[in-house]
């Protein structure tokens, strides 16, 4: 049970890196179209930091 978290763990690192060196802009929504997670061309491309963007819904970042 433990190695499969830590299996778990590690894959879900390894796939956070592999998206954030998309060039492309991507976001991760859940099911209430909160932003759960953005890659770095996210935040260049449309100039946002983190602090304001993790947890806001995907149609407040667009109405600043």
């Amino acid at each position: 049970m433990i190695n499969q978290k830590v299996d778990d763990n590690a894959e879900n690192i390894i796939n956070m890196i592999i998206v954030d060196s998309l060039r492309d802009p991507l976001l991760v929504l859940d099911d209430y179209l909160k932003i759960m997670w953005a890659n770095r061309s996210f935040y260049e491309f449309f100039q946002e930091k983190p602090e304001q963007t993790i947890g806001e819904k995907i149609f407040a970042i667009g109405n600043r």
